[in-house]
């Protein structure tokens, strides 16, 4: 069994959900899927695989970008583990809309997870989390999630919290600006999925 990450985490939050989750597996390749200009086509997956998939829930919702690029992956009867991160205040419909879009991929899902962790804008929400109490609680649920990979037949169909028509989407008029600490690399507006950081300062 291969055990792979793939998380669309532009700022580092869902990425550490899922190294700590499947770190409880063995060591994880990881892939990235909010990069620009990425060809996610070559996201390929077979079925012995397991791949811990993680967005960050926006507003409720799956990120559009993250459904765009997963549309692109092929599973092949993958196992996956759906994993959605939020900023201490709720994830409404992101899991199950992750986890239907993850079918849709070719994905078999066996085990959803959401967990709380800071918040990529206003940092004050779920600061310094995952903390050490929500860690031992992933890695006890990774352990879990161990033992149902081990039995195919246990992969029936599961509740996962939200509801069909999603919750509407409304975006939020933000134009990320660099504050005193800025040194002008470009790093975050290369890295931006959505391009919403300018290159210039």
């Amino acid at each position: 069994m291969k055990v792979y990450t793939m998380y669309f985490s532009p700022t580092g939050g869902t990425q550490k959900l899922l190294r700590i989750l499947a770190g409880e597996l063995g060591t994880p390749a990881e892939m990235d899927f909010s990069l620009p200009g990425k060809d996610y086509g070559t996201y390929r997956f077979e079925p012995g695989d397991v791949c811990f998939v993680g967005v960050p829930s926006f507003g409720g919702r799956v990120p559009g970008k993250a459904l765009e690029n997963l549309t692109k992956v092929r599973a092949h009867g993958a196992a996956a583990v759906a994993v959605v991160s939020y900023g201490n205040r709720a994830y409404e419909d992101t899991l199950l809309e992750l986890r239907k879009a993850l079918e849709g991929c070719g994905f078999r899902v066996v085990a959803a997870v959401a967990g709380v962790t800071e918040h990529s804008i206003m940092h004050q929400y779920g600061a310094g989390r995952p903390d050490e109490r929500d860690c031992q609680i992933l890695r006890t649920m990774a352990k879990e999630i161990g033992k149902k990979l081990l039995k195919p037949d246990s992969w029936k169909d599961f509740f996962v919290p939200g509801r069909v028509p999603y919750k509407e989407y409304h975006t939020i008029p933000l134009i990320p600006e660099a504050d005193k600490s800025c040194r002008g690399c470009g790093l975050c507006a290369a890295r931006c999925p959505v391009e919403a950081i300018p290159g210039e300062r």
